[in-house]
């Protein structure tokens, strides 16, 4: 009898822990999902110079992540502005080529610096997901709040970047 009922708590322990793992999939999935509609919509609030308004609108991911499967999945039925839009994910900062908007994951954080300066002359909105990359250069950060997404903006690193920001965008953000 006691080893049955180690079995069924052992069971009943195996169920909630799988429950719990598909769960927490679901949401990191949903919150790429998320930031990658963010992302698109984020795009529509802000000026690129004349040069950036020809060919495809190029958005790059530093660092493997399921936001570029987002990001792609947008880009099949999406465009900004009239151009067509091309994800590219970059797993290092030395293969960050010319883009709209670099999006730098969360575990490649900390190479912000080197991708500022493999950027540097261009008229790219950088994106983050990690505490404290606003005030790194990044030009939004995502972070939760209160179980919910949210963005800072920083305003003097996207005008550095010759970026212009809607006031709209600025009033949503944190």
């Amino acid at each position: 009898m006691a080893n049955n009922q180690k079995d069924i708590s052992m069971r009943n322990y195996l169920f909630l822990t799988s429950i719990f793992i598909l769960f927490s999939i679901n949401s990191v999935g949903q919150n790429q999902k998320q930031q990658a509609n963010y992302i698109y919509n984020i795009i529509k609030y802000v000026a690129w110079p004349e040069s950036y308004k020809t060919g495809d609108f190029v958005i790059g991911v530093l660092g493997t992540s399921k936001i570029t499967e987002e990001l792609r999945k947008l880009a099949t039925t999406k465009k900004v502005f009239s151009q067509k839009i091309t994800v590219v994910e970059f797993k290092s900062t030395q293969e960050i080529t010319k883009c709209h908007v670099l999006f730098i994951t969360e575990l490649n954080s900390g190479l912000i610096k080197l991708a500022m300066a493999k950027i540097a002359g261009n008229a790219t909105l950088v994106i983050g997901e990690s505490d404290g990359l606003a005030t790194m250069g990044a030009g939004i950060n995502f972070l939760k709040q209160d179980g919910d997404l949210r963005f800072q903006i920083n305003e003097i690193s996207i005008r550095k970047r010759g970026l212009q920001v809607d006031s709209k965008l600025v009033n949503l953000s944190l």
